[in-house]
């Protein structure tokens, strides 16, 4: 028995960016295939899970899950922001992880003094001279 998608009121959009829980949980979701599955994942519960989406959905102004009794699954647009959610949660985590190992390798001091008084010597130019560099 299929449901019908919820049907999602348009809103303004503000300035105010989604919510990383909810775009982790929207990813989890798609990937678990069940709101129950997604919730148990994430150690939460499925009313929290739900509520997540719907407030993600609202604020996009778009349905992003097909949901019915027998399946889960992302609509067309849904899909596509799966995708970018993916990209996303995967350069957090990248950042996360070079903040947490940063200080290992840093040998000395920590932070970017450049002694002298010369112009030319910019924040990453003086990271570069360091022995811990940040990416380019």
């Amino acid at each position: 028995m299929n449901l019908e998608a919820p049907s999602v009121e348009p809103v303004v959009r503000s300035s105010t960016l989604v919510d990383v829980a909810e775009m982790a949980t929207f990813v989890e979701i798609i990937n678990a295939g069940s709101f129950t599955a997604a919730a148990r994942m994430l150690g939460t519960s499925k009313s929290v899970v739900s509520r997540r989406i719907r407030d993600m959905e609202r604020q996009l102004g778009e349905c992003l899950i097909d949901r019915s009794t027998a399946y889960v699954r992302p609509t067309e647009v849904g899909a596509a922001y799966f995708v970018k959610c993916l990209e996303i949660l995967e350069l957090i985590e990248t950042a996360n992880d070079f903040v947490t190992g940063f200080n290992r390798g840093v040998r000395g001091g920590s932070g970017c003094f450049c002694p002298g008084p010369s112009p030319s010597r910019s924040p990453r130019r003086c990271w570069r001279s360091s022995p811990k560099s940040i990416p380019s």
